[in-house]
């Protein structure tokens, strides 16, 4: 690994959202490792109450696509890790599944992996038969998984962060608030669409 990778703002700072990647196998090994530092994330009361599903089998992930509607994207995808989290607490379940997903998006970028987390991932239910997946487990996200292929990336800058100065309350969320969030965009302003382009 180059030294630029051992660097953990840097690796942070790094990591991008990929969506095409090489037609390469990615080994179990490197996967194994991956996971390995996904379960380093903190959980509720140190319970891990995580599974890590891999798919690498192209029928599957045409099944997943047809049968359950997830994103198309799995289909460019050589693996796609699906998180799970026992479900009796959905906080806790969302908490500590996606603080594992945040770690294997950094851990992959470590060992120079494209990777993006998706929560378009489809009908629960039905992702649940395909995989076997147990009625107490709850979906927390799918993870694509693969080498970049760079002729797609190599020339996009990062989008902009929000100013920490906007984001940033201390003591108390501050009181004005402008370019409020809605799916609904009948409800977006002229100012709500710059910021949405914008970022």
């Amino acid at each position: 690994l180059s030294k630029k990778n051992t660097d953990l703002i840097e690796v942070i700072k790094k990591r991008r959202s990929i969506r095409r990647f090489l037609a390469k196998d990615v080994s179990n090994s490197i996967i194994s490792k991956i996971i390995e530092v996904a379960i380093w994330a903190p959980t509720t009361c140190n319970q891990q109450l995580w599974n890590f599903i891999v798919i690498k089998d192209r029928n599957t992930k045409k099944r997943l696509v047809k049968e359950a509607a997830s994103s198309t994207l799995i289909g460019r995808a050589p693996a796609v890790i699906v998180i799970t989290y026992e479900k009796s607490n959905f906080r806790e379940a969302l908490q500590s599944g996606t603080g594992a997903m945040q770690n294997l998006l950094l851990a992959a970028n470590y060992y120079d992996l494209g990777s993006c987390s998706m929560n378009s991932f489809g009908n629960e239910k039905k992702i649940k038969e395909i995989l076997n997946i147990p009625d107490d487990q709850a979906i927390v996200c799918f993870v694509s998984l693969g080498y970049t292929d760079h002729k797609y990336n190599e020339a996009i800058d990062p989008p902009p962060r929000r100013e920490i100065s906007k984001i940033l309350h201390f003591g108390k969320f501050a009181k004005k608030r402008n370019n409020v969030f809605s799916y609904n965009p009948d409800k977006w302003t002229i100012e709500d669409i710059k910021d949405y382009q914008r970022y």
